[in-house]
């Protein structure tokens, strides 16, 4: 039945991939696209970005190709005969959610799109622009050839304002964070985002009946050499004389409302700020008040408004969230928040593929129970069991190579828990803090057996909407190494330093991380983010030791096992360029370093840096990578646990690109390795050189096909190394392919990674 149906589906992509001609009837003509041409190419500040813009403004879009090759949807659309009585069934899904109609060059407006054309040249600061156009066609294929005859764009030569007295004239002209200044080129798409955010920050003032439509724009275009100037205006109220700023008188809070019928059998002020009606305690009045942001008689302000809708919101205990605002005498605002409870408690049971941080392929089954109002704050409670196992691709066959069982629980409070008064954070999303209890039993089937035990308390808050701060002042783990083969035991004895990062030990630290995004929005198509780690452990302990027993030759240690001295940091920077909304160039640099000290001699193993697999240089695979120049003679047939290091250095990336609606390619390139602080004998050419570290990068490149369903992401990378590092002189490049033959050299060089989710 398999191959039937296996038969069927490439049978109708063979005939789907058949000429148009074949699909399309005599008199049709395919449109495949629409391209430009400037007659002053050299006038046009960015022309491939110009002319992105003005495809973006043509309608209808050319079809989709299956794999960029097959007008397959075409197909379906035109061969597939579903019954005219019946919309359903497998020939209608067929033919009108999988098949797509075809856009002829017959539903082409042409002095339309003149029209729409010379506007959008004009939006972008390039007036008095006219355009020809050609048809062009070949077996019944069309496109359309505009050449558009363009000026030199406009800029703006001076900025005026109203010259009246009034706080709301002062503010437009002293307001700082306009896009478009003297200099500029004209932009209607700045000018409308800076009508936008004035709009916001005067909404913000007090301004409550004050809109975006009251600010206007009037262009004089007198001037010559191409240049205008602005003049920015504020339209007057309808019934007054001046925008009048508003006032809150009160809040009314209702956090059991279900509905125009609810009663209310209790009503109590909470610190003379918000007045609180309910018929059951659902959340305490405490975090009520700590999650609105919109302050008793202070002015109206449509900041605090969003900030207060997206932290109740956020708390997720919520089904609806209505926040209305009401006049009364004068000057003032009525606030009715009125706040509808959902689910807040439930369990669920998961199946899941991952790729976890150790750079492997697994599967995991979870049953996990959760509370997001356990003691009637919002705090959000989790536990969570669940077994998984993992494996890698050897010589193209799945091996298992780790078993593991998990129990965790999790505690969350929407506030920051910290001994002192602190200003409440305006930002959209609560601070929260957390606690953490995890218990992992794990078992790497080729070498041992380690139980995990792990604490962790911290905090986390949004300072604004691009900062995040990750705060953890305190975690500790216990690390027990239980069970371990002959092999691992054989490669302990003969390592010293690989031996000293496995030994049991206690790691009581603390880490911290930030994080910025320059994304303002998703038509961004120019934008970065950044991250640093930083996390220190065992120093504190090490001073108390210290000073109680400044002679101790040995280890000191906490309950019969020796602490970790350590500090690690991690940066991670990452760029986003888009030339399109599908076609991105993403590249990443990622560097790490760490150093143990004190009570250490090494870092612990599960706080080292690897390299090679899905998420790395994916033309190696798992862990096979350094430290530096060394290679583990086990290295092709398993992941090596001697291929660690101290210090990382990774350079990653790709050109995205789209193939067919949810299924989407790249092209990429990877660089880089890791090495090791101070030179270990078991490992030759492993130290990290100034003079020699750049010989020492692993290189190489590849190409990437995702199935991108929004929710989750399937991932196969295919990957060829073009320098091997760990190669003899004179054969690190991989140029040339053996006498043996290509099957040869594929088995060799050849790499598959499978992934979830995209790399970086």
């Amino acid at each position: 039945m398999r191959n039937k149906i296996f038969t069927f589906i490439m049978s109708l992509f063979f005939l789907s991939s058949c000429s148009v001609s074949k699909i399309l009837n005599e008199n049709e003509v395919l449109y495949t696209g629409t391209e430009f041409e400037f007659s002053n190419k050299s006038d046009i500040k960015k022309p491939g970005e110009l002319k992105g813009k003005l495809s973006s403004e043509i309608y209808p879009k050319p079809n989709g190709k299956f794999l960029g090759l097959f007008h397959t949807r075409i197909w379906f659309y035109r061969k597939i005969k579903p019954n005219p009585k019946r919309e359903k069934g497998f020939k209608y899904w067929l033919k009108y959610k999988v098949g797509q109609k075809p856009i002829l060059m017959s539903d082409f407006n042409t002095n339309t799109i003149e029209v729409v054309l010379n506007k959008t040249m004009q939006d972008y600061g390039y007036f008095n622009t006219t355009n020809t156009f050609e048809i062009k066609e070949k077996k019944q294929k069309g496109s359309l050839l505009f050449t558009i005859k363009n000026n030199k764009q406009t800029k703006i030569k001076a900025i005026h304002y109203t010259n009246s007295n009034t706080s709301l004239d002062s503010l437009i002209k002293d307001y700082n964070k306009y896009e478009i200044e003297v200099g500029d080129a004209y932009n209607l798409k700045k000018l409308e985002t800076d009508r936008t955010n004035l709009a916001t920050e005067i909404r913000s003032l007090g301004y409550y009946d004050f809109d975006k439509k009251d600010i206007y724009y009037v262009i004089d275009t007198s001037p010559q050499n191409f240049e205008v100037e602005l003049y920015r205006k504020i339209k007057p109220p309808k019934n007054d004389s001046i925008h009048k700023k508003y006032y809150i008188s009160d809040i009314n809070v209702y956090p059991s409302f279900f509905g125009v019928d609810s009663t209310f059998t209790e009503s109590f002020n909470y610190k003379n700020e918000i007045n609180i009606y309910q018929n059951f305690n659902y959340v305490g009045k405490k975090t009520l008040y700590e999650n609105i942001l919109i302050k008793n008689r202070a002015l109206f302000s449509v900041k605090d408004y969003n900030y207060t809708a997206e932290r109740l919101n956020a708390l997720g205990v919520y089904k609806f969230i209505d926040i209305q605002y009401s006049k009364n005498e004068k000057d003032s605002l009525s606030v009715n928040i009125k706040l509808t409870p959902g689910k807040y408690q439930g369990v669920k049971f998961d199946i899941s593929a991952n790729t976890s941080n150790r750079s492997f392929f697994g599967s995991e089954l979870s049953a996990s129970y959760f509370h997001r109002n356990a003691f009637k704050g919002a705090e959000n409670f989790t536990a969570k069991a669940s077994t998984g196992i993992e494996f890698q691709f050897v010589d193209n066959v799945a091996k298992v190579n780790i078993l593991e069982v998990n129990f965790e629980a999790k505690l969350g409070l929407p506030k920051l828990l910290i001994p002192f008064r602190n200003k409440k954070i305006r930002s959209g999303t609560p601070p929260r803090t957390f606690f953490s209890i995890e218990e992992s039993y794990q078992q790497w089937l080729q070498y041992y057996t380690l139980n995990s035990l792990n604490f962790s308390f911290g905090y986390d808050w949004l300072s604004n909407k691009k900062h995040h701060h990750v705060l953890t002042p305190l975690y500790i783990n216990f690390l027990s190494l239980l069970n371990t083969t002959k092999e691992f035991d054989e490669l302990l004895n003969n390592n010293a330093s690989l031996k000293a990062s496995f030994e049991n030990n206690v790691i009581i630290g603390s880490s911290y991380e930030f994080s910025l995004s320059s994304q303002k929005n998703e038509d961004d198509r120019n934008y970065f983010f950044f991250s640093a780690f930083i996390e220190t452990a065992g120093n504190i302990s090490y001073g108390i030791s210290k000073a109680i027993n400044p002679k101790k030759n040995t280890a000191y240690e906490i309950l019969g096992i020796p602490f970790a001295q350590f500090t690690k940091l991690d940066i991670d920077f990452r760029h986003y360029l888009k030339f399109s909304k599908d076609l991105v160039l993403a590249s990443r640099l990622n560097t790490g370093v760490g150093f143990a000290y004190g009570n250490s001699k090494t870092l612990p193993y599960s706080k080292q840096f690897f390299m090679g697999g899905p998420n790395t240089i994916r033309a190696f695979p798992f862990r096979s990578l350094g430290p530096g120049n060394y290679s583990s003679e086990t290295a092709s047939e398993s992941n090596s646990i001697e291929q660690s290091g101290d210090i990382k250095l990774l350079l990653n990336t790709e050109l995205r690109f789209p193939l067919y609606k949810f299924i989407k390619a790249a092209v990429f390139l990877d660089a880089g390795n890791v090495w090791l602080r101070e030179e270990d004998s078991n490992r030759p050419e492993s130290q990290f050189k100034f003079n020699s570290f750049a010989q020492q990068i692993a290189l190489g490149t590849g190409l990437g096909l995702r199935l991108d369903f929004q929710y989750i992401v399937i991932r196969a990378d295919f990957g060829v190394p073009l320098h091997k590092p760990y190669n003899v002189k004179g054969q690190k490049w991989i140029t040339d392919f053996p006498e043996q033959g290509f099957s040869q050299w594929q088995k060799e060089n050849f790499v598959l990674n499978i992934a979830i989710g995209y790399p970086f």
